[in-house]
């Protein structure tokens, strides 16, 4: 079974026995130092509804750290027209699900969203991309609690993508690709953590 089929996907990344899987993959995609993700919480990924005619959205995986962050990654095989904005759209449920009336702002933690898509989704060159809110003409950020990021399978094989085999990020995203036994094999030997996963 191929790690880009939706259930094999979240018993890989999204099980609390090998949540040391997860935290590897997240630092990588994160580009986190080693250590700074010590421990991860895989919680509850549906996303409640406040009103009956709300609609529903589950998470592939949904974890949280221990600073209260929470991060969201979504396989996603069959193209998808609407990828940005449904994104956003999982992506908002989260950050607003984390206060209540009487709540104050500050409460609220940053919310990331990794979307590993067997398509191409971005007209950007290359296979991994992350995303901010920020100002038009001078690039100022104006708040660091959003954060999207896309792997895009595809374009690992793409002519003019350049990848780097040795970048821990390509070697994720082809251990989940899965194109061949061989490949699997070599990256769990190169990467203690995709033998683990492997």
């Amino acid at each position: 079974m191929l790690p880009k089929i939706d259930f094999v996907f979240k018993l890989i990344f999204g099980d609390e026995k090998h949540k040391e899987i997860t935290i590897a993959f997240l630092t990588a995609v994160l580009k986190l130092p080693k250590g700074d993700l010590a421990d991860v919480e895989i919680i509850n990924t549906e996303l409640l509804r406040e009103f009956k005619e709300d609609k529903k959205g589950i998470l592939d995986v949904r974890v949280k750290t221990r600073d209260g962050r929470q991060i969201n990654i979504e396989i996603q095989i069959l193209p998808t027209e609407f990828m940005p904005e449904r994104t956003l759209f999982y992506w908002s449920k989260m950050y607003v699900s984390q206060i209540k009336a009487g709540d104050t702002y500050d409460q609220l933690k940053k919310c990331i969203t990794i979307n590993i898509v067997d398509f191409e989704c971005t007209p950007l060159k290359q296979v991994h991309s992350c995303y901010h809110l920020t100002e038009d003409n001078q690039g100022h950020r104006l708040t660091d609690v959003l954060e999207v990021h896309f792997l895009e399978l595809p374009k690992l094989f793409q002519e003019g993508v350049s990848i780097g085999e040795d970048d821990v990020i390509v070697q994720w995203m082809l251990f989940i690709d899965g194109r061949s036994k061989e490949v699997m094999e070599m990256l769990a030997q190169k990467n203690k953590h995709i033998g683990s996963a492997y």
